[in-house]
């Protein structure tokens, strides 16, 4: 996407990755730890939010686990609360607030010299105004009917950022890609779409009749949209919120929704880049796309979105 094609946005202060989860007590955890050290040692303000969608094992528990441990009290306010002790053993003289109470309580405390210190003196109230806890993780159960899309959508409805990537539970994708479409998406483009198959791309293990029918499906959709992409079909993908606002409403409850978004958002005018991305088959638990039960949705999915593309006047472009 030529540079001057990219809009004028404020800056992103939030990003929301939405990882729909589905029987996945065999990676879920990793996949969290690993995003979340990655994106908080790159300075990406984030949050996770994992949807799952109807597991019968122990994923829910184990994102239970995992958001009680990530979701503690932050750094800052631990490193605070040493200072606090610290300025108290020294001497120093504290003057302790509390909203639940209707008097604080000062402590005199003699100086090193051994004479008192003044009444007045203390350590402003505001010193020890402690940051709320972060909610890196935010665990949810999909309540209705259960698909990859429908968990998709459910993350997307409740996400708190103004960004979002979408990424899998299996750690498919590479977290530092992550950090790279926020990146991108803080210069100013509406949406960026990630290739495996382009120059600086690459995939690990992909099962070759996949591979082959992930090569037929995404020529077909190049060929009816002229877009450009080669690997539209991939679920990992960014977007600015208020592109997910415009594309609404959205309709694929399975994994047609992979093709839903970024068709959508090119169709109604939209700018995207697209970047370099890795790949690598999971390792552990069961793939949940079945290509012969998703083939129909997948066309169903792509005709409906080329027929807004030539019938529908721009009815639904972007304002």
């Amino acid at each position: 996407m030529n540079s001057s094609q990219v809009t004028r946005h404020s800056s992103l202060r939030l990003l929301s990755v939405v990882i729909p989860a589905r029987d996945e007590e065999g990676c879920i955890a990793s996949t969290v730890e690993h995003l979340h050290l990655e994106l908080d040692l790159r300075g990406v303000p984030h949050e996770i939010v994992v949807v799952d969608d109807g597991s019968t094992d122990r994923t829910w528990q184990i994102l239970q686990e995992e958001a009680a441990r990530l979701n503690g009290v932050p750094r800052k306010m631990e490193d605070r609360s040493s200072e606090v002790g610290n300025s108290r053993a020294e001497g120093a003289v504290t003057q302790v607030s509390n909203s639940g109470l209707d008097a604080a309580a000062t402590h005199l405390r003699p100086s090193a010299s051994g004479s008192a210190l003044p009444s007045d003196t203390h350590v402003s109230d505001s010193s020890l105004s402690l940051p709320e806890p972060r909610e890196v993780l935010r665990a949810i159960r999909n309540p209705g009917s259960h698909g990859f899309g429908r968990a998709i959508t459910c993350g997307l409805d409740t996400m708190k950022g103004d960004a979002a990537v979408i990424m899998m539970a299996d750690e498919s994708d590479d977290c530092r890609d992550v950090v790279r479409y926020w990146e991108k998406l803080n210069e100013g483009y509406d949406c960026v779409f990630g290739s495996r198959f382009m120059k600086g791309g690459g995939t690990i293990d992909y099962p070759p009749i996949k591979l082959f029918m992930n090569r037929m499906a995404n020529a077909f959709v190049r060929l009816l949209f002229r877009h450009g992409l080669n690997d539209t079909t991939n679920a990992f993908k960014a977007y600015r919120k208020t592109v997910i606002e415009g594309i609404r409403p959205i309709l694929s409850p399975h994994f047609n929704i992979t093709v839903e978004l970024p068709l959508k958002t090119i169709v109604r005018g939209y700018n995207f880049a697209v970047i370099p991305i890795t790949w690598r088959n999971r390792r552990h638990g069961v793939a949940k796309l079945k290509i012969r039960e998703m083939g129909s949705r997948y066309l169903f999915i792509v005709l409906y979105v080329w027929l807004e593309k030539y019938f529908s006047r721009g009815d639904y472009k972007k304002a």
